[in-house]
């Protein structure tokens, strides 16, 4: 099989506004550091909770806002984050997030203990 994640234009499921929060996440996580997610975590967070509302009239808008966001990790990374996210490391960075997914019968999967129970039989005997 070959290796679906490139190379080539990168597509997401749900179209390019997905594609460049996405993007920006990844970043944002390539900048914190892939070990680091309580310090991504507040910005996934935003980003998503802004996913198109009212104020998501721009996406990078949103995504900055929520990086400046006060006692944010990202307050002072703004430049490094922003060469991610307009460079070739940002591709790079989707693509890994998307490589790092685990393979998941439907969304949303919640895993408890490596286990899917809402979908793999574990309530069955409860």
């Amino acid at each position: 099989m070959g290796d679906c994640f490139g190379p080539g234009q990168i597509v997401t499921q749900h179209g390019p506004k997905e594609m460049v929060y996405n993007k920006m996440q990844a970043c944002a996580q390539k900048v914190a550091g892939y070990d680091n997610w309580q310090s991504y975590w507040p910005f996934l967070v935003c980003t998503e909770a802004n996913y198109g509302s009212p104020f998501d009239s721009n996406t990078v808008e949103t995504a900055t806002m929520c990086a400046e966001e006060a006692g944010s990790y990202y307050q002072d990374k703004m430049p490094e984050l922003y060469a991610c996210f307009e460079g070739s490391d940002g591709d790079n960075a989707l693509v890994q997030m998307a490589k790092n997914t685990l393979d998941h019968p439907g969304t949303p999967t919640i895993l408890v203990n490596g286990d899917a129970p809402m979908l793999s039989g574990f309530w069955d005997d409860a």
